[in-house]
């Protein structure tokens, strides 16, 4: 064999000396300064579409629904419909 063939390496070679740990820093894992906090919980969900359904409303493009809104108590206006909790 030649001095070429004898430098050549397969895949699975050249694969794992490229995902071995070379002990290099050129890219450390980045630190999160910020705590861990579940900012969406089940209340927070609740309690926001809850807000959203008594200030911006839902708007009804028909009739026969505003009409049943507008019987069970909901504020009705053309056909926006704003809802209490």
């Amino acid at each position: 064999m030649t001095d070429r063939h004898l430098r050549r390496r397969g895949r699975n070679v050249r694969r794992a000396a490229r995902l071995a740990d070379t002990g290099s820093d050129w890219l450390r894992p980045l630190e999160r300064g910020l705590p861990y906090i579940d900012i969406l919980t089940p209340e927070r969900v609740h309690d926001e579409s809850m807000k959203l359904l008594e200030e911006v409303g839902i708007d009804f493009r028909d009739d026969e629904a505003v009409v049943l809104w507008r019987a069970a108590g909901a504020d009705v206006d053309g056909y926006r419909i704003r809802i209490d909790r």
